[in-house]
């Protein structure tokens, strides 16, 4: 699992949206990759910065 992030300009601002994936192997072989989470938007006052 990781912690996929993606960026969308909205009004002229930017917005960072996140979503917890997984890699998940098909029985063809092929690797797909599914959203089990989504967090949504975290701004800058919301994130916990160690």
């Amino acid at each position: 699992m990781f912690l996929r992030s993606t960026n969308r300009k909205k009004d002229g601002k930017d917005h960072r949206y996140f979503s917890v994936v997984e890699n998940r192997r098909l029985f063809s072989g092929k690797t797909a990759q599914r959203t089990v989470l989504y967090l949504g938007e975290i701004n800058d006052q919301q994130a916990v910065i160690p």
